[in-house]
């Protein structure tokens, strides 16, 4: 993470790095803590696409650092706090995250 020198705290144990690679890759669907329906495309490559309704599609990257999935649209190192999402639970058919490092607010829920 750029210009941290310790892991930000939590109020949530995040899902281990391995179930996330494992079990990231597909399409989920949800709505985001703004309430916006969102499609999240993630491949095995660390291509993610995510598609919001009347807006232009984000072709972004995705990549974990430290138990935290990174999705940054530039591909680099990532340069806001927003593009590390805190992993909470993920099977095969629910994930559950909190974009940023931010305790507060409800997360995020995503099928298949």
């Amino acid at each position: 993470m750029v210009g941290c020198q310790t892991e930000p705290k939590i109020s949530h144990e995040l899902a281990s790095e391995s179930d996330i690679r494992e079990k990231i890759v597909g399409t989920w669907t949800g709505q985001n803590y703004r309430g916006e329906h969102l499609k999240l495309h993630f491949d095995a490559e660390g291509a993610v696409l995510i598609q919001r309704t009347g807006t232009p599609d984000i072709h972004a990257f995705w990549r974990m650092d430290r138990s935290w999935l990174v999705v940054s649209p530039k591909g680099e190192q990532s340069m806001t706090s927003d593009d590390f999402w805190g992993v909470w639970h993920i099977d095969d058919h629910e994930l559950i995250f909190q974009t940023g490092f931010s305790t507060g607010g409800q997360p995020e829920r995503f099928t298949r």
